[in-house]
């Protein structure tokens, strides 16, 4: 999962049929010395979002939390 992918993204409209389906950017790397992963999906209109997901051992779950959504510029 490390490492950059070129692939699509899916997504619903609001009635329920597929969305346009444009090609996208998405990588991942190893942050917080490697307690965490985080990914940024790089779009056509050079827009960006990213999410960082850490592994809670207590709760035997990833979670993860949106860092930046819809932001123009690159990566």
């Amino acid at each position: 999962m490390i490492g950059v992918c070129d692939c699509q993204s899916s997504a619903h409209d609001s009635d329920g049929s597929w969305a346009n389906t444009p090609n996208i950017t998405w990588s991942f790397k190893y942050i917080m010395d490697g307690k965490a992963v985080q990914d940024e999906t790089l779009n056509p209109d050079a827009s960006h979002t990213g999410k960082i997901r850490q592994y809670n051992q207590e709760k035997t779950r990833i979670s993860g939390s949106t860092f930046a959504r819809r932001v123009r510029g690159h990566l």
